[in-house]
């Protein structure tokens, strides 16, 4: 019974070493994001978060040479105009290749609701806004890219870049 109890004992120590040594390590490496704002008068624009994906479910509309749908990206914007006037918004946006001297317009839109977002935030107004696309270009995953949008917010510029993000798979 005690040599049962001991080859147990080890197993359990096994499956420890083998399960929680690699999440403990993860969890060390893992860093939080810097937050990436634009400040434009009374307006603060905040980049939350950018995921970006190819991918190859058993269907797929327009698919690459590859089988994998076109590029897809989502992003989540907070707009703070907390303290401002009513202001009228539009964006463009583009994507950089790292590594390379690629840049790929893409055309991004409101993914919050059926119904587009006008782009006018109102007197005092606090609100998030994912913008996304469906009909990136088919690079590679793995690669690395930077989302770059381009406000213009009544007349006048706010450019933010999201740090290189990794293109992802899903299946």
């Amino acid at each position: 019974m005690l040599k049962i109890f001991k080859i147990i004992q080890v197993i359990i120590l096994c499956i420890i070493n083998i399960v929680a040594i690699p999440v403990l390590a993860t969890a060390k490496e893992t860093k939080e994001p810097e937050e990436i704002i634009a400040i434009h008068n009374d307006l603060k624009i905040t980049l939350v978060d950018v995921f970006i994906w190819r991918d190859w479910q058993p269907v797929v509309s327009r698919p690459g040479k590859d089988g994998g749908s076109p590029l897809k990206v989502v992003s989540s914007f907070m707009f703070n105009n907390s303290k401002g006037d009513s202001k009228k918004t539009h964006w463009e946006a583009w994507l950089l290749l790292s590594g390379a001297e690629s840049i790929y317009p893409i055309e991004i839109w409101n993914a919050d609701s059926m119904l587009p977002w006008s782009g006018n935030l109102q007197a005092k107004e606090v609100k998030g806004v994912k913008l996304r696309t469906s009909s990136g270009p088919y690079l590679r995953v793995g690669d690395e890219l930077t989302l770059v949008v381009r406000f213009i917010v009544d007349g006048e510029e706010i450019v933010i870049k999201s740090e290189p993000t990794e293109i992802m798979r899903t299946d």
